[in-house]
C-alpha cells in the first residue's frame, strides 16, 4: 500500500501533462475540513483543481449551478445546515459528476451507496484512502467518459432507495441478513433496538433506533414514535382519537405522536 502511494505522489506533477486537470467542489459546513481536504489535494494530488468551497446546501446548490457541466468529482458531507447531503442531491436539475460522500458518521455509509455514490471517505480523511478514491476517478476521467444515463439511474435510485431485499444487522455476536419484507415493527431498548418479525421472531441489534432510521426507506418504513419505527406496509388500521395508533397484521397497537401524526397521514395518502 505504501509503494503504491509513493508512486501515486511521484505521478502527481505529471498529471497536468498526461491528462486534463480534474475540477472539484467541496461541500462541507466544517471549515477544518474543508481546510484538510484542500490542503491533501493541493499537496499530494496537484491535478485536482478545487472550483469552489461551500458550508451548507444552499451555498453549494449556488456553486454547483455556477459551475455546472464544469465539475469532475463533487466532495459532500451528508450533515449540513438547511438539509443534508442527499436533500442538496434532490435539488439538482442533472448530475454530471461523481459523487464522493464525506461523512463522520459511518452509519450512512449504506444510504450513501444507495444513492449511487461514487465512493465513501469516513472523516478524518486519510490520504490514503483519498488517494485510492481519486485514482478511481482519474482512471474513468482519462478512459471514459460519465454515462449519459447516469442522471436518470440517480433519480431513479432516489425514488427507490431500498435496492437490496434484504437487511444486514449487527448483533453482539454476529451479522444476520433478513429480508426487509418480514420486518413488522422495529422498537428502541435503550442503545439496542429490537427487530420484530412476521413470524414472530425477535432480534435484539446492537445499533440504536435511530441507525435504522437513517439504512431503511422512508417509504416504506416509519417512525410513528421516539421508541417505534414501523413497517408502513404491515400497517392493517389506524386508529384515529385523542392519542392515535397504528394497528399492525399481529394486532399490535401502537400509538402514533401527535407530532408525527400529519406526515404519516400523508405517506398513507390519507
Amino acid at each position: 500500500m505504501r509503494q503504491e502511494w509513493l508512486q501515486v505522489q511521484e505521478l502527481n506533477l505529471l498529471y497536468p501533462i498526461i491528462m486534463n486537470e480534474i475540477k472539484a467542489i467541496i461541500i462541507d459546513d466544517e471549515h477544518g475540513c474543508v481546510d484538510t481536504l484542500s490542503l491533501l489535494l493541493s499537496e499530494y494530488h496537484k491535478d485536482i483543481k478545487v472550483l469552489a468551497t461551500a458550508n451548507s446546501v444552499e451555498t453549494g446548490l449556488e456553486s454547483i449551478r455556477k459551475h455546472n457541466g464544469n465539475i469532475d468529482v463533487l466532495f459532500l458531507d451528508i450533515q449540513m445546515p438547511g438539509g443534508d447531503g442527499f436533500t442538496l442531491l434532490q435539488q439538482l436539475e442533472d448530475i454530471s459528476f461523481k459523487i464522493v460522500f464525506t461523512t463522520a458518521y459511518d452509519r450512512f455509509a449504506l444510504k450513501a451507496i444507495k444513492y449511487a455514490a461514487f465512493d465513501y471517505l469516513l472523516k478524518p480523511i486519510d490520504n490514503d484512502e483519498l488517494t485510492e478514491t481519486l485514482t478511481r476517478v482519474r482512471d474513468q476521467h482519462q478512459h471514459s467518459s460519465v454515462p449519459v444515463n447516469q442522471f436518470i439511474q440517480f433519480k431513479n435510485a432516489l425514488r427507490q432507495k431500498t435496492v437490496f431485499d434484504k437487511l444486514a444487522i449487527p448483533t453482539l455476536s454476529d451479522i444476520l441478513f433478513i429480508p426487509i419484507a418480514d420486518i413488522l415493527y422495529l422498537n428502541s431498548d435503550n442503545n439496542y433496538t429490537t427487530i420484530h418479525l412476521s413470524n414472530k421472531q425477535q432480534i435484539l441489534s446492537s445499533k440504536n433506533l435511530g441507525y435504522y432510521e437513517d439504512v431503511l426507506d422512508e417509504q416504506s418504513f416509519f417512525r410513528v414514535h421516539n421508541s417505534y419505527i414501523v413497517n408502513i406496509r404491515k400497517i392493517a388500521k389506524f386508529i384515529k382519537g385523542k392519542a392515535s395508533y397504528v394497528e399492525i397484521e399481529n394486532g399490535l397497537r401502537i400509538e402514533v405522536s401527535m407530532r408525527r401524526r400529519n406526515s404519516l397521514l400523508e405517506i398513507l395518502g390519507l
